[in-house]
């Protein structure tokens, strides 16, 4: 959907502790910008901001 509006970044969060969904974003083209807490009332998680730039392939 985003390559059909033109969109030139998707971006998206996933647990810190998940390795296996960073790997798998990582191989289909996104790429790690930040850290960032996510805090509820009773924890604070780390998040990792991924990032795909381009839709063309």
């Amino acid at each position: 959907m985003a390559q059909n509006r033109n969109e030139s970044i998707l971006w998206l969060e996933v647990l810190k502790t998940n390795i296996g969904a960073q790997r798998f974003y990582t191989a289909n083209g996104f790429q790690s910008l930040a850290e960032l807490p996510f805090r509820t009332d009773i924890a604070e998680i780390q998040m990792v901001v991924m990032a795909r730039y381009s839709f063309r392939d």
